[in-house]
């Protein structure tokens, strides 16, 4: 996924155990539905 690769090349590590939920509808849906943010971080040098 290009995201991905984006936030790796500036440093940054994703954290699978760091995740939150949330629900909403997006252009094109039908209703509300729930979408897991990634949280990446980075060591500060």
């Amino acid at each position: 996924m290009m995201v991905r690769k984006a936030w790796r090349c500036q440093g940054y590590t994703n954290h699978p155990n760091l995740q939150a939920t949330f629900v909403w509808q997006e252009i094109g849906e039908v209703a509300e539905f729930p979408k897991t943010l990634a949280f990446w971080t980075k060591a500060w040098a």
